[in-house]
């Protein structure tokens, strides 16, 4: 079963802050918590991924990340750090 990535996104909305750095449309068969690229690229098609910064230190790291997520056709990337992508591959949200 899948979810819209809009409903998603505001079943999110409904109970926290988010922002929209990069919209999208599509389908989510799955949420993954994913702090490297190495395990980005191993996702499924459709996966909305999550990451809290653990790993993911610096800007240029997120952006390897998306890129690795972009690869693996994710269906989109939730950040909770304080880091600014510049690439705008995938649906971006920051919470």
């Amino acid at each position: 079963m899948s979810a819209s990535l809009e409903a998603l996104i505001d079943f999110i909305r409904e109970n926290h802050t988010i922002e929209e750095i990069v919209g999208g449309s599509g389908c989510v068969s799955w949420v993954s918590q994913v702090e490297d690229a190495e395990t980005a690229r191993s996702l499924e098609p459709g996966t909305l991924a999550v990451t809290s910064g653990l790993v993911v230190k610096t800007d240029n790291e997120l952006d390897e990340l998306i890129k690795a997520l972009s690869e693996s056709r994710a269906a989109g990337l939730i950040i909770t750090s304080g880091l600014t992508p510049t690439e705008k591959l995938i649906p971006l949200f920051r919470m």
